[in-house]
Formats: structure tokens, C-alpha cells, sequence
């Protein structure tokens, strides 16, 4: 596939140009190959970079890019990313918010759905709210965090036992909970832990379930990655290097 025809598809499809972001997402790095095998990351590291030269791929679609808000001199581990792009003829393609929020790819709508909610509606502009008919035990929905996205996932559980909503909101957004809590949803999941909020956790009497940074945006990249197989037959490859965070 022709690389400026899947740049305006994913443009349109993510509406990276609508979304106000400190991330500089798009087509960052040009490649004049036709994409047949994609790499999809959550972070541009040289170590995903060198594993995609190595398996010989034409485009990374990553969550994590290379810019954020001003623009950086062209040295240290910057240059080192770049010159590997360069030398290898790779593409890359970021999505930052415009990945977290999506309705149908993101990684918050991936993370809700997982919980399997009788009724979903969007909050805070990139997160979900999950609605449950039945309530559900809260150790039932730990088991569901350790199963299907990390079996290291840390529970505060310090809010009600049943659970009949949550918010999800991937990432480092737990500085959100404040927001949270002004919703009156009493369960959240979200990424890693800040030791500012898990007092305001405890004495608001709410569950927060940390599923880690990294984890919890490789929900996104994942169901674009098998989206784009799935309408272009385009293969793609998940490239994992968790950070433990």
C-alpha cells in the first residue's frame, strides 16, 4: 500500500488534525517503500526500531513518539533513533490522544470492553465509563486486570466491594481521579501510580486499580494493528518492550 495513501486513511480514520496535543502525531517520518508489514509500539525506542529493521518492516505505528510540544536539537538519543530511521528506510506513524480516546481503536475503549459493561459512555474526553446492570464483585475485576492486561496490576481498595461503574483511562492519568471523583464514579483504572493521589484515593473512598503505564496503551496499537490486516491484508507485528511501568 502506497505510504501517502495510509497516511490519509489513518489521518482521517484517528482525526489527528482535530486533536490538540503536545505530541507531534502523524506521518513523522516518511518512507518511499510500499507498506506491506507494519510495526506497532507503544514507545519509539531504538530498541523497537532496531527489532523493526531487523524483521525488515516498511512503518511503525507507535503511541509514544519522538516530539513533544517544542522542538529538540538532533542529539544524544534523539540523533541515534533518527539516524537508524534514516539508515533503515522505516517509516514512522504516531498517535498519541488521538489513539487513547478513539471510540472503536483506542485504548480506553479497548480497556472498558474488556470488563464486559452492559452500558459504555465516553467521559473526560479521552476516557470511558463502564455501567453495570448486575453489580460485580471487585476481586472479579482485579482477576480480569491480571488476566487480560497485566498480571502485575496493583489494587488501592479503598472503595465498595460491588461495582456497578468504572472509568478507564489509560496511561499516566491517575492525576484525572480528582475528575474522577467529581463524576461520582467510585472504581478506577488507569496506568501507574503518583504518591500525591493515594491519599485522596483512601479518604474519598475509591478503588483504583493500576495496571501500568505501558500495559494498559498496548490496547490501542493492537486493535488499529488488526483493523488495518483485517481492511488492507496489510501484516503487522507487535513489537513488546515493556518498561515495567
Amino acid at each position: 500500500m502506497d505510504i501517502k495513501s495510509l497516511k490519509g486513511y489513518l489521518d482521517e480514520l484517528l482525526e489527528v488534525e482535530k486533536i490538540d496535543d503536545v505530541s507531534l502525531n502523524g506521518l513523522v517520518i516518511y518512507t518511499g517503500r510500499d507498506i506491506n508489514r507494519i510495526g506497532l509500539a507503544v514507545d519509539t525506542s531504538l530498541s523497537v526500531i532496531e527489532k523493526a529493521s531487523n524483521l525488515g518492516l516498511d512503518l511503525i505505528i507507535v503511541h509514544h513518539g519522538l516530539y513533544w510540544g517544542s522542538p529538540l536539537p538532533i542529539t544524544g538519543a534523539l540523533y541515534k533513533r533518527i539516524k537508524l530511521f534514516m539508515e533503515s528506510g522505516i517509516g514512522l506513524y504516531v498517535a498519541h490522544l488521538p489513539l487513547d480516546g478513539h471510540p472503536v481503536y483506542g485504548n480506553n475503549i479497548q480497556g472498558v470492553k474488556l470488563f464486559e459493561p452492559d452500558d459504555i459512555s465516553p467521559i473526560l474526553d479521552i476516557g470511558f465509563k463502564g455501567i453495570f446492570t448486575t453489580p460485580r464483585d471487585r476481586e472479579e475485576l482485579v482477576n480480569i486486570c491480571r488476566e487480560k492486561i497485566n498480571p502485575d496490576t496493583t489494587l488501592w481498595d479503598f472503595g465498595p466491594d460491588k461495582i456497578t461503574e468504572f472509568a478507564f483511562i489509560s496511561g499516566d492519568a491517575l492525576s484525572m481521579l480528582p475528575k474522577v471523583i467529581n463524576l461520582g464514579i467510585k472504581t478506577y483504572i488507569t496506568g501507574e501510580p503518583k504518591h500525591s493521589l493515594y491519599l485522596t484515593a483512601q479518604e474519598e473512598k475509591v478503588n483504583v486499580f493500576l495496571v501500568g503505564h505501558y500495559m494498559s496503551e498496548t490496547l490501542g496499537v493492537k486493535a488499529l494493528g488488526k483493523h488495518l490486516e483485517e481492511k488492507f491484508g496489510i501484516e503487522t507485528v507487535f513489537l513488546d518492550f515493556p518498561t515495567g511501568y
